[in-house]
């Protein structure tokens, strides 16, 4: 087989790399995307909202609230937005709940997110349900040092969609037993508080 000249050879070498980068030669090669969250599993539901809240990913973590999705204060009238008869809020506040407390963007007071859910047990008491007893915290870093966490047992129910993902479709949050509401707040209150002083649903 005849040889390439030399210049020819050359523009050979430097041509296949560049099929590669762009795309052509073996899909091992092409960028891999990371694999999004499990949610086939509660606990991998679980994992993917502590994830997307404490990086600040307002639209993945809707992504994991369904349809019916509703939360339940443990102190409706603490709640201003609610009316004397309600006790629950439903997913479009809880929307503009998300869409303003996390927000990677945001320079003003609100800089920091961390929502931990210890797990205390898992029942699955029907088909597709899943109910979760766990403690709950949600942490805000308010300035540059003032970090303030509110702490809540919660029951977080959770549905399979048709896809075969868990999604969470209510929050029903109760007061600890040692709390003092005047030095503590709940995960509701605390959600809250990141809403305009004028907001209404």
């Amino acid at each position: 087989m005849p040889q390439l000249p030399k210049t020819q050879r050359f523009l050979w070498f430097l041509a296949v790399p560049l099929l590669v980068l762009s795309g052509c030669g073996d899909d091992e090669l092409a960028p891999v995307q990371p694999p999004g969250p499990d949610l086939t599993t509660v606990q991998g539901a679980i994992l993917a909202l502590e994830d997307f809240y404490s990086r600040q990913k307002s639209t993945d973590a809707i992504a994991l609230l369904g349809n019916s999705y509703h939360f339940v204060p443990a102190i409706p009238d603490s709640i201003p937005f609610l009316e004397p008869a309600e006790t629950s809020w439903s997913l479009d506040i809880e929307k503009d709940i998300l869409n303003t407390l996390l927000v990677p963007e945001k320079v003003t007071w609100l800089d920091q997110v961390l929502l931990e859910v210890n797990v205390n047990q898992i029942t699955y008491p029907s088909p597709g349900i899943a109910v979760v007893d766990a403690d709950v915290e949600l942490g805000l870093l308010v300035g540059v040092e003032n970090w303030r966490k509110a702490r809540s047992p919660m029951l977080l129910t959770y549905g399979l969609d048709g896809n075969g993902n868990y999604l969470l479709i209510e929050e029903h949050e109760f007061l600890r037993d040692d709390f003092d509401p005047y030095l503590d707040v709940t995960i509701g209150e605390q959600k809250v508080s990141i809403l305009p002083p004028d907001y209404a649903p």
